[in-house]
């Protein structure tokens, strides 16, 4: 998965032409992930130092035994878990993407990471706690900066439109200065 990433981190770097981040130039792209794609993103810059991170409602990994507490034992019994996109109707995920995703843990790598880091965390998300978003934080070096939105939902972005707003002026002040 991460090669997958690797590749088109490389591919957007230089306009669309295909080479490799590391013949290009990582300084000038901001690396920003969502939830688990903030656990990609935060492997990425410990790995080629962007000029910025932007990390919204991330988790460092996938779920640690003591903070999934049976979060996701149905999504495991039955193998898959439905959801529905406005823009490709129902999905179907698999489990295996909880399992896949869990080899990953950014927490091992954000101390890694020599850029400025921006955290955006919602209070009302009921996927990712503060907790473990302030975990992260705190184990990020300066310089590092962090936004606590109240009655901000994990899926803000499709169903609480004014967040959408405040969590976009954030990245692009952050990405501006």
């Amino acid at each position: 998965l991460t090669l997958d990433v690797n590749v088109v981190a490389h591919f957007l770097s230089q306009g669309g032409r295909a080479v490799t981040l590391k013949d290009s130039n990582p300084t000038d792209l901001a690396i920003l992930g969502f939830s688990m794609g903030g656990i990609l993103a935060t492997q990425l810059a410990a790995e080629f130092t962007p000029r910025k991170l932007g990390l919204i409602v991330s988790p460092y990994q996938a779920g640690r035994e003591d903070e999934l507490a049976g979060k996701y034992e149905d999504w495991q019994k039955t193998g898959f878990r439905k959801i529905i996109s406005r823009t490709n109707g129902e999905l179907v995920i698999p489990f295996s993407f909880i399992e896949d995703a869990r080899r990953y843990n950014a927490l091992e790598f954000i101390a890694q990471v020599n850029c400025p880091k921006l955290f955006i965390a919602g209070e009302a998300d009921s996927n990712v706690p503060l907790t473990t978003c302030q975990r992260f934080f705190d184990a990020a070096h300066d310089p590092k900066e962090w936004h606590q939105i109240p009655a901000m939902e994990h899926r803000y972005q499709y169903q609480q439109p004014e967040m959408l707003r405040k969590v976009s002026k954030i990245i692009i002040n952050f990405l501006g200065r």
